[in-house]
C-alpha cells in the first residue's frame, strides 16, 4: 500500500493464532492483501476532499495573490536533506542578483509525525505572516512510502486557510496529494519550487528591460520629431522678414510710381 503499518490503519490479512505455554498468545501473519488498505486509505481521501469542499475552503489558497516579486520565503523542510540544499543553490545560483531571504521552519516531512510537525509549523508563520510573502514546502530524496500524511484533512485544511500563498514540492509525481491539491501551486520537487521563484524574477526583468527599450525608442522618435519641427521653424523665421521687406519694398514702389 506504500505506507508502513500505523496505529489507526485497516489492514486485511491471513492469520494463524497460537498458544505458548511460557510466552502465551502470538499472532503470525502470513498474508496481507494492499488491496484492501489502498481501498480504505483512497476512501479517506476521497471524503477528506468532499468535507473540504463542503466547508468552501479546497481553493481558498489559490485565490491568494502572489506578490509581483515574493523575496521573503518561509521554508518548512528539513535542514539536512538534499531537497532543502538544492532548493537554496538554485536560489543562489540563478536569482543571485535580487534581493531575497528564507528563513527555516524545520518539520518532519513524512511518516507518522510529519502532519502534526508541519500544521505546527504553519501556525508559527501564521503568526507572524507579515514578514513573508510565501510558504515553501518541500521534501526531497526517498519515494512515496510515507506519504500519506499528506492527506491528513487537518494539514490539508490548514495549507487551504493559509494566510499566505503556499507552494509544494515533496519529491514525488504520482497520486496528488490532497496537501497539493489545495495549495497555491504544486511543483513535483524543490528544485521545481526555485525555479517558479526565479521564474518570476526574470519575467520582471524582462518586462523592465522591455519597458527600457520602448521608453527609449519613443524618446528617440520624439525628439527626432522635435527636431525636425523646430528645423521648419527656423527655416520659416529666417525666410519671413525677407518676405516681409520684399512685399513692403514693392508697395513703397507702387506708391512712388502713382505719385510720379
Amino acid at each position: 500500500a506504500g505506507e508502513p503499518l500505523r496505529e489507526g490503519m485497516s489492514i486485511l490479512f491471513r492469520a494463524s493464532l497460537s498458544f505458548h505455554p511460557v510466552y502465551g498468545l502470538s499472532l503470525q501473519i502470513w498474508e496481507v492483501e494492499p488491496a484492501f488498505t489502498v481501498g480504505e486509505m483512497a476512501m479517506e481521501k476521497s471524503q477528506n476532499i468532499e468535507k473540504l469542499r463542503k466547508e468552501g475552503v479546497f481553493d481558498t489558497n489559490k485565490t491568494l495573490a502572489m506578490p509581483l516579486l515574493p523575496k521573503r520565503i518561509a521554508v518548512i523542510s528539513v535542514e539536512t536533506s538534499k531537497g532543502y540544499s538544492d532548493f537554496l543553490n538554485i536560489l543562489r545560483e540563478q536569482a543571485g542578483d535580487f534581493s531575497w531571504w528564507h528563513f527555516l521552519f524545520p518539520s518532519v516531512l513524512q511518516g507518522d509525525k510529519a502532519a502534526e510537525g508541519i500544521i505546527s509549523q504553519l501556525r508559527i508563520i501564521r503568526k507572524v505572516q507579515q514578514r513573508f510573502d510565501l510558504i515553501a514546502i518541500i521534501r526531497g530524496g526517498g519515494g512515496d512510502i510515507g506519504l500519506n500524511c499528506y492527506d491528513d484533512y487537518h494539514l490539508a485544511r490548514e495549507i487551504a486557510t493559509s494566510p499566505l500563498p503556499v507552494i509544494t514540492g515533496i519529491g514525488h509525481a504520482t497520486n496528488e496529494t490532497i496537501a497539493e491539491m489545495v495549495a497555491w501551486s504544486n511543483k513535483i520537487t524543490p528544485t521545481d519550487v526555485a525555479y517558479t521563484i526565479v521564474e518570476r524574477y526574470r519575467n520582471f526583468e524582462q518586462r523592465i528591460e522591455n519597458a527600457s527599450r520602448t521608453l527609449r525608442s519613443k524618446t528617440l522618435n520624439l525628439l527626432s520629431f522635435q527636431n525636425n519641427k523646430l528645423s521648419f521653424l527656423s527655416g520659416n523665421i529666417a525666410k519671413s522678414p525677407i518676405y516681409l521687406i520684399s512685399r513692403q519694398k514693392s508697395i513703397l514702389d507702387d506708391i512712388t510710381s502713382s505719385l510720379l
